[in-house]
């Protein structure tokens, strides 16, 4: 997802910039984000280049229990995110911690900033509302491991 930076970068340093854009995120293990969503950011014109800054927000998605493998809908608050485009390479960054404008075309790439700040998000197990845990206590009398002392 480009955004066209023209304007921006022709601003003075501090000018602020608020757009909004349609998300769309790869099914993740036990995760789908709903359709038609959109999420907000915020574009800074800095020394440099730009600072892009996405605020907390809400998104809905579909999500699979990993206590009864229901699915079911849940929301999830989105971690805020702050990533730096240079127009050219400062001495002082370290190179993992900025990305570069693209010269020829004006355009800055925010797909890989709008999923980071929804991965970032994701819980690595989902619970339903209400679902109970497992019982991890076998009540049925079965030792499976109770002969596993033989074998040494």
């Amino acid at each position: 997802m480009f955004i066209k930076i023209g304007e921006i970068l022709n601003s003075h340093s501090g000018t602020k910039f608020q757009k909004e854009v349609d998300i769309a995120l790869e099914k993740v293990e036990d995760f789908t984000l709903d359709k038609n969503q959109k999420m907000e950011f915020e574009i800074y014109r800095v020394p440099h280049g730009l600072a892009v800054l996405i605020p907390e927000q809400t998104i809905a998605g579909q999500a699979i229990c990993g206590r009864t493998l229901e699915a079911f809908t849940t929301e999830i608050t989105t971690t805020p995110t702050e990533t730096h485009f240079y127009i050219e390479v400062p001495e002082h960054e370290d190179l993992e911690e900025y990305q570069m404008i693209n010269h020829k075309s004006g355009e800055i790439d925010l797909e890989p900033v709008l999923n980071e700040a929804i991965l970032l998000s994701i819980p690595s197990v989902f619970y339903k509302p209400g679902s109970k845990p497992l019982n991890k206590i076998d009540n049925s009398g079965n030792q499976p491991f109770k002969n596993l002392k033989d074998l040494f």
